[in-house]
């Protein structure tokens, strides 16, 4: 029995069973979010719980790698230099309270409507992915604006045909993709590039220039996942080490609450999550743009 459909022992669904075990409805959104979303190509739990309403963390970048000199070659009876360490670029991100309620209707629940509750938590779930993922696109954007690369346009490639009208090696997804992992290298920051996450459009032009020849053409470049959402804006692809790019943590976690008003037979369902973005590593992820021409 799926935990969507809590029921009695006579198969009918019951407020009083929806109120006596809560994790039948959260614990499906939850489940649901997990799957659905692309947040965690980008981001990874934050190990801690957020206290004071937001995330403190430290941005990733080469200056902080070492301290502030170099070491200098010492002398018989010399000292060695003295130097200092780098401070860490301390940032602070706050967390974003988002949720709805829903109403369901004993009506709806008693006459037999087996897949009502199943759809309004389906609804909620969608409701909350999307959220989650737009402000996790949203930090990414606000964050990485130096992580830009311009590409080549992928509506038109041709791999097969005269060779004075096939795609140059170098114009390819897989150049660009390849062009990616060379800024990350050159920033020394042990990233390496495992994940495309890309809008449709550029999905489709993708598998129509590789054919089954796709998967060993991004491999070849890196990559060992392709993600495929809307929310990447088209003529735009994003590379990444998945879930390098920072951390999302929660002051409350995916949470659905049910009050029970007798006096109108109807139960509100609240579902809420109060989550934090820190994009501690930017350097983890490159936007590829101009792939539309």
């Amino acid at each position: 029995m799926s935990l969507f459909t809590p029921t009695t022992g006579n198969g009918t669904i019951t407020f009083g069973v929806m109120m006596q075990n809560p994790l039948a409805l959260t614990q499906p959104i939850r489940n649901l979010v997990e799957r659905q979303s692309i947040t965690t190509k980008f981001f990874r739990q934050h190990p801690g719980p957020i206290q004071g309403g937001a995330i403190q963390f430290n941005k990733v970048n080469l200056a902080e790698i070492t301290v502030a000199d170099d070491v200098e070659e010492r002398s018989p009876g010399a000292e060695y230099r003295v130097t200092r360490p780098v401070d860490p670029d301390t940032r602070v991100a706050p967390v974003k309270d988002w949720g709805c309620s829903v109403l369901i209707y004993e009506e709806e629940l008693r006459r037999g409507q087996q897949d009502y509750l199943q759809r309004v938590m389906q609804q909620a779930t969608n409701t909350l992915v999307k959220q989650i993922d737009l402000a996790a696109m949203t930090a990414l954007n606000v964050a990485t604006t130096d992580e830009q690369i311009e590409g080549h346009d992928w509506s038109q490639l041709m791999f097969v045909g005269p060779a004075d009208s096939l795609t140059p090696s170098a114009e390819r997804p897989t150049a660009d993709i390849s062009f990616a992992q060379l800024a990350a290298d050159l920033q020394q920051l042990d990233v390496a590039h495992d994940t495309l996450v890309v809008n449709p459009q550029e999905a489709h032009h993708l598998r129509t220039a590789y054919g089954p020849d796709l998967t060993g053409a991004l491999a070849s470049a890196g990559i060992t996942d392709m993600t495929v959402n809307r929310l990447v804006e088209p003529g735009t692809a994003w590379t990444t080490q998945a879930g390098e790019a920072g951390y999302i943590g929660f002051e409350e976690a995916i949470t659905v609450r049910a009050v029970e008003h007798a006096n109108r037979r109807t139960l509100e369902l609240v579902c809420y999550v109060v989550p934090a973005f820190a994009v501690s590593n930017p350097a983890a992820t490159k936007l590829l743009t101009g792939l539309a021409g």
